[in-house]
């Protein structure tokens, strides 16, 4: 995501990578981020799944998942804290690109 007044914003303005200037395009019909940039060498849609990938590749780790798992264990009040936050972060994790791509060109 590039924001405005940023560095990656005005790169991104002054080579013609904006897929838009619109800010309510800025995000999906679920309030989640959309890739707002397109490279000739990167679509968005590529760089949709590349952050879907990345995100995955990140939280679903043994180390990562164990290291929750022992913290439920070591803190049993986390333990409902962090089944909520998973159950709903999973859902997030395994269908953000198929909601996203409906609002990526």
């Amino acid at each position: 995501m590039v924001y405005p007044g940023t560095d990656a914003y005005i790169w991104a303005k002054e080579n013609s990578y904006l897929t838009t200037q619109d800010y309510k395009e800025w995000l999906t019909e679920d309030g989640l981020h959309n890739c707002v940039i397109s490279t000739p060498e990167l679509s968005s849609r590529d760089l949709v799944a590349f952050c879907d990938f990345a995100r995955r590749s990140f939280y679903l780790r043994p180390a990562y998942v164990a290291g929750k798992i022992l913290q439920m264990v070591r803190t049993p009040s986390e333990a409902k804290r962090i089944i909520k936050s998973a159950r709903t972060f999973f859902r997030y994790l395994f269908h953000s690109s198929s909601k996203m791509e409906k609002g990526v060109s």
